[in-house]
């Protein structure tokens, strides 16, 4: 099963486990009436989440980014399939990724690192 697939390139065996959490969230609008009881109208759903990536070799880190920037939007976002928790399937959509990698190159191959956490976010 792939979990994260960019442009068919698929990144699942970098993705530590158990941390991946991406799931189709509703989005809605809430307003609470004369009574005092609390309403919410469900405008759309929105996919969300994130997982640790943890690359051992600077090849597959250096291959990672470039495919994230090659597919990157002008917007910011880019186009990638990635598996639903709550929906038991996968889903293409177009997201942001949010993510800070540290300095861990020096690491690669000789110390253990917990590799860094992307954030995902359906536009």
């Amino acid at each position: 099963m792939r979990l994260f697939d960019i442009n068919g390139t698929d990144f699942t065996t970098f993705i530590t486990a158990p941390s991946y959490k991406v799931n189709s969230l509703d989005v809605y609008e809430e307003w609470t009436d004369a009574n005092k009881i609390t309403h919410r109208d469900v405008v759309r759903t929105r996919v969300s989440g994130g997982f640790t990536l943890k690359f051992e070799t600077k090849q597959e880190y250096d291959s990672f980014f470039t495919i994230y920037n090659t597919n990157k939007a002008p917007g910011g976002y880019i186009t990638a399939t990635l598996f639903i928790n709550n929906l038991g399937t996968s889903l293409t959509k177009n997201v942001f990724l949010e993510m800070e990698p540290a300095n861990t190159i020096p690491f690669f191959g000789a110390k253990s690192y917990d590799g860094f956490e992307v954030t995902v976010r359906e536009r």
